[in-house]
Formats: structure tokens, C-alpha cells, sequence
């Protein structure tokens, strides 16, 4: 009996013990959010335009991009439609993986003012780089300027993508109506299994902190998007999810504790 009871007893204690490690972790992994989030934009997009790929910029969160190339070998997408390239750091990091997973694989970027060429022109003086980075936006990255929520052009990508593997990324305008229009138009393109990702939904917890006074660093986009009257990609996200059964929230960023995309991991189930 007391052996019965000594071994219930180290069980407590090592599960004790998981709990305590994981609640440490957790605290290190949030002041790492906290810092790599920013107090305020200045100090967000300072730390935020020093995360490169490659030599070119890429704002998304570490976390999220290691989530990203789980989700892509699982995947092995034909296509990765990516809607808001800013400087072209997420669609390299694409290309280099559709490289190892995919070498037929092809990526589109659509964005109203994109800044590759600015990612290009910090890395002119490193041309082991500069030979890389143009070899694989040549093989596999298209860029688009026009708007994303182009009815026509979402059209196209239908057409083109017909009978392939789609994967979409939603990283534009973070306004509630606009993500809830890219959801309804880019959602029939993805393939079963595959995923629509949700950039940025974090920013409705953060407009929502602002409102209850809960946080002082209040972010400039909160304020300029007024998203705490309006929403962003999270509303939009909850939204579509009332009329579209379709998909499912993957809860895989739980895993890492932090991430800018709560409830933005979205599977196509049917």
C-alpha cells in the first residue's frame, strides 16, 4: 500500500512539476511578446524591420512563420496566394520552402504598394544574397499590384489555380470589412486540408485592452483603423465562421504560448 501510494505521490509531483515548468515558460515566452511587440509603433516597427529573411525585412512574429512552414510541409501547396507583400520577406521564406517541398510550387503576392525593390536595395551590397533572393522571386514569386479584394483578379486566381493544392495567407488591410471581404472571395479557393490564415488578429485584443484602459501603449493603426469601434481581423474572423462551416480554428499557436494570429490558423475541413 505504500508503495501504491509513493508511486501516486511522484506522479503528482512530476505532473506538479510540468505545470510549474510550463507556467515559467509561459512567463518568459509573454515578455518576449511584449518586447518584440513594442511599447508604441516606433519601438514595434524598430524591432519588427530588423527581423529579416534572407536580408529582406518580414514583420510577421517568429512564431507564427515557424508555424507557417509546419503548416506548408503538411500541406505541400501548388499555390500560396498571399495577399499584402509590404516588402516581400513572407514570400521568400515561401519560396525557400516550396524550394525543399515543392520545386514545381508558386507563389502570388498581391499588394496596393509593395516594397520589394526597398528589400533589394539594402542587400545590393551582399551579392551571395542579392543572387539568392533574385533567383527565387524569379522562380516562384509573382507580385501584383491592385487591391485584394479585386473581384476580377481573385477571379483569375481561380482560373489558374483550378484542380491545385491552394494555400492563402490574409495579411492586407486590417479593417474588419475589408478581412471579412478577402475571407468570403478567397475561401473557395482553398483546397480540403488545406489552410486560410488570418494575419493580425491580435489587433482586436489590443483595441480592446485600449477601450477598457487596460494597456497604455496604445498603437498608432489602433487609433488611425479605429478598430475599437469598428473590429479587425478578429471580428472578421468570427464572423465568417458563423456562416461558414467549412473551416475550423487549428488551436496550433497554443502550443508556443504567443502569437499575433489567435484563432487565425483557419483548416479547410470540407
Amino acid at each position: 500500500m505504500i508503495n501504491a501510494l509513493m508511486k501516486k505521490y511522484n506522479s503528482y509531483l512530476a505532473n506538479f512539476k510540468i505545470l510549474t515548468n510550463n507556467y515559467r515558460h509561459k512567463h518568459i515566452v509573454k515578455k518576449i511578446y511584449k518586447y518584440y511587440s513594442g511599447k508604441n509603433d516606433v519601438f514595434a516597427l524598430s524591432i519588427q524591420l530588423k527581423t529579416k529573411f534572407l536580408g529582406f525585412t518580414i514583420l510577421e512574429y517568429p512564431n507564427d512563420m515557424w508555424f507557417m512552414q509546419e503548416i506548408l510541409t503538411r500541406v505541400i501547396p501548388d499555390y500560396i496566394i498571399e495577399t499584402g507583400t509590404f516588402r516581400g520577406g513572407s514570400a521568400l521564406y515561401y519560396a525557400s520552402l516550396l524550394e525543399n517541398i515543392n520545386p514545381k510550387g508558386k507563389i502570388i503576392t498581391v499588394d496596393t504598394d509593395p516594397q520589394i525593390h526597398k528589400s533589394f536595395h539594402e542587400i545590393k551590397t551582399l551579392p551571395h544574397l542579392y543572387k539568392r533572393a533574385n533567383y527565387l522571386f524569379d522562380k516562384y514569386i509573382t507580385s501584383i499590384k491592385a487591391s485584394s479584394i479585386d473581384e476580377k483578379l481573385v477571379t483569375s486566381f481561380k482560373k489558374k489555380t483550378k484542380n491545385k493544392k491552394v494555400l492563402v495567407t490574409l495579411d492586407s488591410c486590417h479593417a474588419y470589412e475589408h478581412v471579412l471581404k478577402e475571407l468570403e472571395l478567397y475561401a473557395p479557393l482553398v483546397s480540403k486540408g488545406s489552410y486560410l490564415v488570418v494575419f493580425d488578429t491580435c489587433v482586436d485584443k489590443i483595441a480592446e485592452a485600449v477601450r477598457k484602459k487596460q494597456k497604455k501603449e496604445v498603437y498608432s493603426l489602433v487609433l488611425t483603423q479605429d478598430y475599437k469601434k469598428i473590429g479587425g481581423p478578429g471580428k472578421a474572423v468570427k464572423e465568417f465562421l458563423l456562416k461558414n462551416k467549412d473551416f475550423q480554428i487549428d488551436p496550433m499557436e497554443k502550443r508556443f504560448f504567443e502569437t499575433h494570429l489567435p484563432s487565425g490558423y483557419l483548416k479547410k475541413i470540407n
